[in-house]
């Protein structure tokens, strides 16, 4: 990975933008914090392009 950038815009929308010279279909990104289960996924979109 060559950069990780933390975005919240003026709606609270938090956005995690990473950039990766050697992304490949197979990649994978872990995120190994330990957070709470999300439990509402009503406001939650996952969103890839590029690559």
């Amino acid at each position: 990975t060559n950069e990780i950038v933390v975005d919240v815009d003026d709606d609270g929308v938090i956005s995690l933008i990473f950039e990766c010279a050697d992304l490949k279909a197979d990649s994978q990104f872990v995120w190994s914090k330990n957070y709470k289960a999300l439990t509402d996924t009503s406001r939650l979109t996952i969103q890839t392009s590029g690559g």
